[in-house]
C-alpha cells in the first residue's frame, strides 16, 4: 500500500486487491452512482476497477491515480478519488464518498489535498472536473476548493441510456490557495 498524500483527517492511498469487497459494497448505493456513467456495479465491474487501479501503479510515467480515501485514525475506506493527467500539464479529477459520510467535509478535504498533490507534486498547471448540474453537492465541493465554472457541456455524458449535461469546473495553479 502506497500513501499518496495525507490531509488533516484522511490518508489517500493506492487501492489494493483486498479493497475489492468494501468497494463493491459501497458502490451498490444508488445515490453514489446516480450521476455517474457506471453503476450499479456487478462483481466483475468492481474487480475490473480494482485491477485498473492496481495496474496504474506500475505505469512509468504514471498518468492516472485512482485512489482510496481512508480515515487516518481507523483506516476505514470512505470512497475514491482520482486524478488523470491529460496533456500540456492539465488533468481532470473525480471522486465519490460513501453516503453516510456526506456533509462531513470528507470530499472537500480529499479534493483540496488532491489539488495540492496535482499542483505541487505532479507539477500541473490546470485541473478540471465535471459534474452534473443537478449534483449540487458535488458542484459545491468544487466551488469550495476554488474551482470556477468554465462552461456548460450539453449532453456530455451517457448515463444509463440517457445523455446528461455537465458543468465544467477548473482551477489554475496560480489560483490555488492551500
Amino acid at each position: 500500500m502506497t500513501t499518496i498524500y495525507k490531509t488533516r483527517r484522511l490518508t489517500i492511498r493506492d487501492f489494493k486487491d483486498s479493497d475489492f469487497q468494501v468497494v463493491h459494497n459501497l458502490v451498490q448505493e444508488p445515490e453514489i452512482y446516480k450521476y455517474q456513467h457506471w453503476g450499479p456495479n456487478t462483481e466483475e465491474d468492481t474487480r475490473n476497477f480494482i485491477n485498473m487501479c492496481v495496474g496504474q501503479q506500475s505505469e512509468e510515467p504514471r498518468k492516472s491515480y485512482e485512489m482510496a480515501i481512508t480515515m487516518t485514525d481507523s483506516n476505514e475506506l470512505l470512497g475514491a478519488i482520482g486524478i488523470r493527467i491529460r496533456s500540456y500539464n492539465k488533468s481532470d479529477i473525480g471522486y465519490w464518498v460513501r453516503r453516510d459520510m456526506w456533509g462531513k467535509g470528507i470530499a472537500t478535504e480529499a479534493t483540496n489535498g488532491l489539488l495540492d498533490f496535482g499542483f505541487n507534486t505532479l507539477g500541473l498547471n490546470k485541473i478540471t472536473a465535471t459534474a452534473s448540474p443537478e449534483n449540487e453537492g458535488s458542484v459545491k465541493v468544487l466551488e469550495k476548493v476554488g474551482m470556477k465554472k468554465e462552461g456548460h457541456l450539453r449532453e456530455d455524458m451517457l448515463v444509463r441510456g440517457e445523455y446528461r449535461d455537465s458543468v465544467l469546473m477548473a482551477i489554475l495553479k496560480k489560483e490555488f490557495k492551500q
